[in-house]
């Protein structure tokens, strides 16, 4: 609500990037160590020095075991989320399964909504839901309204930042493509799959030599890749990169049309970005 309401007012729309910083968490351990400091310095010491470390102790402490907390909390939801979206594994007709994928989805994008009330409990929260339903938004080709929640995704979500590119890329932003590819890859290094979507966008586009680099760049954190080597040699040759060897991961891109099996395992939950997902190595 309180995000809400600010978005509405234009005077204060500019401090909404910097509202993570003011979290109630933060503001409670502040205010337990201040009383903390205040109790020792002038009940059971002499200097007003004294009191600091006790001080100190009870902000972490508090810290702690506040954000503890709402960290179960948070991921409670996101476990309910996932059960709800494990329903479309259990459909096996393909007529069924596209008829009730909407709307499954839509009520697991509800369920993840219940978080945002402990967005300012805590660090990330409004980032890492936001990399969930932005996720499920994409992979239903409802771009217009993933765009946004990708955009401002958590960072160490490579998967969702990799979306918000190709986003780009799908509105001939090739610019702004790189500069999100890049972001994505800060935190994902090991991601060898979200490497070969960059230069997967950059051959498409006609950059044989720009895709070359990214392939490149991706041997320097995963030496041992085979498939990057593959399609390495492919595009020295003027052949397109083969995606295949990624199979169903890397239809959750959108990039290429996937198959039913491919929807029907990303509906199971097994391919859902998170911030917290391995990378896919190959």
């Amino acid at each position: 609500m309180i995000r809400h309401f600010c978005k509405a007012l234009p005077c204060t729309s500019f401090l909404l990037p910097w509202a993570f910083l003011i979290m109630i968490n933060l503001i409670v351990s502040l205010l337990l160590a201040a009383g903390t400091w205040v109790l020792c310095a002038t009940c059971f010491f002499d200097s007003v020095w004294s009191g600091c470390f006790p001080a100190i102790i009870v902000f972490v402490l508090s810290l702690a075991i506040s954000n503890k907390m709402i960290a179960k909390k948070v991921q409670a939801i996101i476990l309910e989320s996932q059960t709800q979206m494990k329903e479309l594994g259990k459909i096996q007709s393909q007529e069924t399964l596209k008829r009730m994928m909407p709307k499954i989805m839509d009520k697991t994008i509800e369920i993840l909504n219940k978080a945002y009330k402990y967005e300012y409990f805590q660090f990330s929260v409004t980032q890492t839901i936001n990399a969930q339903i932005g996720t499920l938004y994409y992979i239903q080709k409802r771009f217009d309204e993933a765009e946004p929640y990708l955009k401002n995704s958590i960072f160490l979500n490579g998967t969702a930042l990799g979306m918000y590119a190709c986003i780009l890329y799908k509105k001939n932003d090739i610019d702004g493509m790189k500069k999100q590819f890049k972001k994505a890859l800060r935190f994902a290094q090991r991601d060898v799959l979200l490497w070969h979507v960059y230069a997967w966008c950059l051959d498409q586009n006609k950059d044989q030599d720009g895709a070359i680099e990214i392939l490149n760049q991706c041997l320097i954190f995963n030496a041992k890749s085979d498939t990057t080597k593959e399609n390495l040699n492919r595009l020295k040759n003027g052949q397109h990169i083969d995606m295949a060897p990624f199979g169903e991961q890397w239809y959750q891109y959108m990039l290429e049309q996937p198959t039913a099996q491919a929807i029907q395992a990303m509906g199971q939950g097994r391919k859902m970005a998170s911030p917290f997902a391995r990378h896919v190595r190959k």
